[in-house]
């Protein structure tokens, strides 16, 4: 039996082989923790506007309801959880609110007129109708 006798070469060219698809595997587990970690953390921020919006169609929902003219006075946060965001009403037919490039979108009913800002803002109901003019202004 002849027994072949391996070069110091094939030994080294093996070792670099291994490491390298090692190297490839820890690169590759990194990307994919990194892409469910940013997942996750845009799914949080989504659901974070989700229930801030809920507190914006409320207030829509109670000037609509109201059977005669209504006038309210409510706070929008400067912040969402410690986080800027920038909150604009679209063409009198959306709100968006973006926070770190997540948008969430608010659909109006064609009765919502002016802007909307952070801090104090007027909502107000003009006559006895439920689909008269609403109007949203911000106080500062």
């Amino acid at each position: 039996m002849i027994l072949l006798k391996k070069g110091k070469g094939q030994g080294s060219l093996e070792f670099i082989l291994i490491f390298a698809v090692i190297v490839l595997f820890i690169i590759g587990s990194i990307i994919v923790i990194q892409k469910q970690i940013i997942n996750a953390r845009q799914k949080k921020v989504y659901l974070q506007l989700e229930d801030f919006a809920r507190v914006i169609v409320s207030e829509l929902e109670s000037a609509k309801g109201s059977p005669g003219s209504y006038s309210r006075e409510f706070v929008i946060p400067e912040t969402i959880e410690g986080v800027d965001y920038q909150i604009t009403l679209v063409n009198d037919s959306e709100i968006k609110i973006s926070v770190e490039e997540v948008n969430y979108v608010i659909f109006l009913d064609d009765n919502v007129r002016g802007s909307i800002g952070k801090g104090r803002n007027l909502i107000q109901k003009e006559g006895k109708n439920k689909s008269l003019n609403i109007t949203i202004t911000p106080l500062g």
